[in-house]
């Protein structure tokens, strides 16, 4: 009997070990009590909590960073309202009737086996003009090229001259650059054979701010400086000059040259101001402003910003106070003022929608 009780209590000793590994071999579904770990007790950490102020902050940073994005569409929108205004200028049919595109073909049609050079050239302008409202700048850049030919074949220099500025800007706003500049360069030549340097100088300054959206910026700079100034000055011409002043402050931003930037700048602000240019005064203020936020100095950006918002509240320019609240909010931003920054954002989104829905021309 005692030789069994010390036999029990030797294998007791065995199962009963510091890993348990014996008794958990025997019986796996126990639990070792030897082995020793953490029991965490209560809920998971809800590691580092942020204040209200931090959680907005983000979420004005994001809708800034959404509405950054934005503004390239916006500036698109702008491009296209720039070349509906300036083919505004073209002499179209007035009257198109209920068949439109349809009864100016047949129209031309008929021109066509006539011979009729008069009617001809207005109906292919018309075409061209209208296929541009529509956004369908190949067949515009069509219909135009024809309207030149014809010009050619007659020898109209004054009508060459003329389609190739509405040639060259739908180019311009297809994208299609050095068709655009190519062009203008054809055209000084145009204008220059009929005198008319004003044009001249125009051309050699359009076709400079083509090559500065190329990052060609020694040439831009030649045709500022070299060839459109000397001859706006030459003629007396100071919108043509201020207009250079314009061009050269946004070439040297493009180039991050600030301080040349801001000088040509306030020269064009001075010349807005003499002349009484409403658009060039405030687009010139918005250069200013935006010049001296990249500088850092935030508060004088601001103060030129609200200037330039006064202009064109004052003056109904919506295009213009859509891009100034959108550059006002980030002003706001860089000052640490998060809520007068959610503020701009979302009149800069009321106006681009209000401008949008009252535009005649929906491509954009």
């Amino acid at each position: 009997m005692k030789i069994k009780l010390i036999l029990i209590l030797l294998l007791a000793g065995i199962f009963c070990t510091d890993s348990g590994s014996a008794f958990s071999a025997i019986n796996p579904d126990s639990v070792s009590l030897s082995a020793k770990k953490p029991v965490k007790i209560g809920p998971q950490e809800l590691g580092i909590l942020l204040d209200s102020a931090v959680i907005f902050k983000m979420q004005v940073d994001a809708r800034f960073n959404k509405m950054a994005k934005d503004v390239e569409s916006f500036k698109n929108y702008q491009e296209f309202q720039s070349l509906y205004s300036f083919l505004s200028f073209t002499e179209t049919f007035q009257t198109l009737g209920n068949g439109g595109e349809d009864n100016l073909k047949k129209t031309l049609a008929l021109y066509k086996t006539e011979d009729n050079y008069p009617g001809l050239l207005l109906i292919n302008n018309s075409l061209a003009v209208l296929y541009a409202n529509k956004g369908d700048f190949e067949k515009s850049a069509q219909f135009f090229n024809d309207a030149k030919r014809l010009s050619e074949q007659k020898k109209d220099k004054k009508a060459t001259a003329s389609i190739n500025e509405n040639l060259a800007a739908v180019y311009k706003a297809s994208g299609q650059i050095d068709k655009a500049i190519f062009i203008y360069e054809e055209n000084i030549k145009i204008n220059s054979v009929i005198q008319k340097p004003n044009v001249v100088a125009d051309d050699y300054l359009k076709i400079a701010d083509l090559k500065s959206i190329k990052g060609e910026y020694t040439q831009a700079e030649f045709y500022i400086l070299k060839k459109a100034f000397p001859l706006f000055r030459r003629m007396g011409n100071k919108i043509g000059r201020m207009n250079c002043f314009e061009s050269l402050a946004l070439m040297y931003r493009l180039q991050s040259r600030l301080s040349e930037a801001k000088w040509f700048s306030v020269q064009s602000k001075i010349m807005a101001d003499k002349l009484n240019n409403l658009p060039a005064q405030i687009s010139s203020l918005m250069s200013l402003a935006f010049i001296k936020s990249e500088l850092g100095f935030n508060d004088q950006a601001l103060t030129d910003y609200k200037e330039a918002e006064k202009l064109a509240t004052d003056n109904n320019f919506s295009e213009y106070l859509v891009e100034i609240k959108g550059n006002m909010g980030n002003v706001y931003r860089k000052l640490g003022n998060y809520l007068a920054a959610n503020t701009s954002i979302d009149e800069y989104y009321k106006l681009k929608e209000n401008l949008f829905n009252s535009s005649s021309v929906k491509v954009f």
